[in-house]
C-alpha cells in the first residue's frame, strides 16, 4: 500500500519474502556461530538438509505437464538449492549421492533451458511466418529440456530421505565421529 508521497512508494512484503529473509538471517547466524568456532551441529545440518530433499524429492513427483514458468523457475531453484547443499556435504556423502547432485544441476540446467526457450519463443512469435516456425521449434525444444529435466531429478532423488540419513550418518561417523547425527 502507498504511504506518504513524499517518502516514496511502500508495500507490505509477501509471506514469502517475509520467510526467505527470515531464513538468510538464520544461515547467517549459524555462520557467525562457525567464525567464533562454534562445533557443527550436525543434528541441525541433516535435519535442514532433510527438509531441503523432501520438498524439491515432493515437487520432482507432481505433475510436470502444464506447470507454469513461475512454478518451473521455484523448482529449479529448489534444485540448485539441494545441490548446493550437497556440495556442502560432499565429504559425508557417497559417490551415489555425488551422482544425484550432478543430476539435480543438470536438471537445474535443463529448466533454465527451458526458460531461456519459453522466453525466445515469445519474442518471435508473432513477428512473421519464418518467426512463427522458429517459435515453434523453440517450444518444442523448452518440452525435450523439461522432460530431461523431469528425467533428471526423478532419478536423482529416487531414494527416501531416511536412506540418504543413513548413508550421511555412516560419512559423518568417518570424518566427525562425536558428532555424529541421530538416525
Amino acid at each position: 500500500m502507498p504511504t506518504n508521497p513524499e517518502q516514496g512508494a511502500h508495500h507490505t512484503p509477501s509471506p514469502r519474502a517475509i520467510q526467505d529473509a527470515l531464513s538468510a538471517m538464520e544461515i547467517a547466524e549459524r555462520s557467525m556461530r562457525l567464525v567464533a568456532g562454534a562445533p557443527l551441529d550436525w543434528h541441525e545440518i541433516i535435519g535442514r538438509y532433510g527438509e531441503t530433499w523432501q520438498k524439491a524429492r515432493k515437487a520432482a513427483k507432481a505433475g510436470w505437464l502444464g506447470r507454469s514458468e513461475s512454478a518451473l523457475h521455484d523448482l529449479r531453484k529448489n534444485f540448485q538449492r539441494l545441490a548446493d547443499q550437497s556440495a556442502f556435504l560432499g565429504g559425508c556423502m557417497t559417490a551415489r549421492a555425488g551422482s544425484a547432485r550432478k543430476r539435480l544441476r543438470r536438471a537445474a540446467e535443463h529448466l533454465g533451458r527451458s526458460r531461456d526457450l519459453d522466453l525466445l519463443a515469445d519474442k518471435i512469435r508473432g513477428s512473421s511466418a519464418p518467426g512463427r516456425g522458429l517459435a515453434k521449434r523453440a517450444l518444442v525444444l523448452r518440452s525435450a529440456a523439461v522432460r530431461s529435466a523431469r528425467n533428471e531429478s526423478r532419478i536423482a532423488l529416487r531414494s527416501s530421505f531416511a536412506q540418504v540419513a543413513r548413508s550421511l550418518n555412516r560419512g559423518i561417523a568417518r570424518i566427525a565421529p562425536r558428532h555424529t547425527a541421530r538416525d
